[in-house]
């Protein structure tokens, strides 16, 4: 008997996220370039694509995390990451990103030390 896996595939020389989105029996390729953030959803997490597109998956947060490349996602918050070639602009508490009304909360930038330092090495 075969056994399924849920988790996430990427490899290093891909430029997708291959997802099983929760209620779908069909795994979707997602190209990581289209990933706009993440939000964590208790034991799920979404994946929003733009303001109407965005899937479910069964892994919390820091799972999926696992799965990205580190360059271009950074945990801003307890319950969002961000995809950085999407920030159109960056407040005190909030992050803008392209293409949709929502915004971003920034957490405490001593726990999201990662997305601080990308935001202090990227500044003028």
């Amino acid at each position: 008997m075969r056994q399924t896996t849920s988790h996430p595939v990427i490899t290093e020389r891909s430029n997708y996220l291959l997802i099983r989105p929760v209620g779908r029996p069909q795994k979707i390729k997602i190209n990581l370039d289209r990933i706009l953030f993440l939000e964590a959803d208790g034991m799920e997490c979404k994946i929003w694509l733009s303001q109407q597109t965005q899937y479910t998956v069964a892994k919390p947060l820091i799972n999926l995390l696992q799965y990205l490349p580190k360059a271009y996602f950074k945990r801003c918050h307890r319950s969002y990451a961000v995809n950085i070639s999407h920030i159109t602009y960056i407040g005190i508490h909030t992050i803008q990103i392209q293409g949709i009304d929502i915004l971003i909360p920034i957490g405490d930038r001593k726990i999201h030390y990662d997305f601080d330092h990308w935001e202090q090495t990227n500044s003028l």
